[in-house]
């Protein structure tokens, strides 16, 4: 039930954003463990070593973010 100063779907918003913020928080969780299963299984097969993804992220944020290209 609304109150004279909160507009009644004013409590609808905030619960949305609420949400939004839940599944944001779980998909970036998800993510993280993702790319460590992925970062742990390219070095156990030695691919690549933690120092080569080390330096990799580097070179990414000198150029300003990773390549969009290969998502269009």
């Amino acid at each position: 039930m609304s109150s004279p100063l909160q507009p009644a779907g004013l409590g609808l918003m905030k619960q949305r954003k609420k949400n939004k913020d839940a599944m944001f928080q779980k998909a970036t969780y998800y993510n993280s463990f993702l790319i460590e299963a992925i970062f742990e299984l390219l070095a156990e097969k030695c691919i690549l070593t933690g120092e080569e993804v080390v330096e990799r992220v580097r070179k990414l944020k000198d150029e300003g973010g990773p390549n969009q290209a290969w998502v269009n």
